[in-house]
């Protein structure tokens, strides 16, 4: 991309904007460098990586990038980081920005993009009540519950008689029983079609990409690649016919 380019995508975005993409780009203040024998640790800076500076400066932004390699490269190959995080400046300190480990069998490595909170401050709550039945008195909650729907709810819609009854035994659970804390869940649960074979295939990729990581050989890049090239949709589908009649409808993006 020219200049000119730059200019005319970025003037067409209100500010403040957050954008990122592969920019192939190569410069050494955001993340590449050579790893040759001849030049070990020489900054690598080509001609779009002082372009893609020189717009960040004109137009007032701030690339979120820790210097950390965005790519996956060979042995002997140059670290590049060419996926970069582009914020507009009056916003950038709201964000955090990390590489995942896990490439998920592309070359490159996701980027995760956090505004306002760390991930280690963000769960998934479950507002829904519950209450500890065991230790209630599950008698009386009986008798709340023939006493409900009397005879003046009749002409009520179909929607009014279902928020009553919500209404209703809520507060009959809470006269009863005691209520359960919220159930907070930090990981996202497994879709239903997950199952070991999965487990193992992501587990595999994710052993011979660190141990590549460690041990940067040709020998550690050919056991990554292979283990990236068993796709976990294949393990999916396989997954999915054995279940096949013991669920109604389930959707699949992998």
């Amino acid at each position: 991309m020219s200049c000119q380019d730059y200019n005319g995508l970025l003037n067409q975005i209100k500010t403040p904007f957050i954008l990122g993409g592969d920019f192939n780009a190569h410069h050494s203040a955001i993340g590449s460098y050579k790893t040759d024998n001849d030049a070990m640790g020489s900054s690598k800076t080509d001609n779009d990586g002082n372009l893609l500076l020189k717009t960040i400066d004109n137009h007032q932004l701030v690339f979120l990038n820790d210097g950390s390699p965005t790519k996956l490269s060979r042995p002997n190959q140059c670290v590049s980081a060419i996926d970069v995080s582009l914020v507009s400046s009056s916003i950038a300190h709201y964000f955090d920005w990390e590489v995942v480990d896990d490439t998920y069998s592309s070359d490159h490595f996701p980027i995760k993009i956090v505004m306002g909170l760390r991930s280690s401050d963000i769960g998934t709550m479950f507002p829904r009540t519950r209450w500890k039945v065991e230790a209630g008195n599950l008698p009386l909650f009986t008798e709340y519950c023939n006493r409900f729907f009397p005879e003046d709810t009749q002409y009520l819609t179909a929607g009014k008689k279902l928020t009553l009854l919500f209404s209703f035994l809520t507060q009959a659970g809470d006269n009863c029983f005691k209520r359960k804390a919220p159930c907070i869940l930090r990981r996202k649960p497994s879709p239903p079609w997950w199952d070991d074979s999965c487990t193992k295939v992501v587990q595999a990729r994710r052993l011979f990409l660190k141990q590549y990581k460690n041990q940067p050989t040709f020998e550690n890049y050919i056991k990554s690649q292979e283990a990236m090239a068993q796709k976990l949709w294949h393990t999916a589908s396989d997954s999915l016919r054995k279940r096949k009649g013991k669920v109604g409808s389930i959707s699949v993006v992998v």
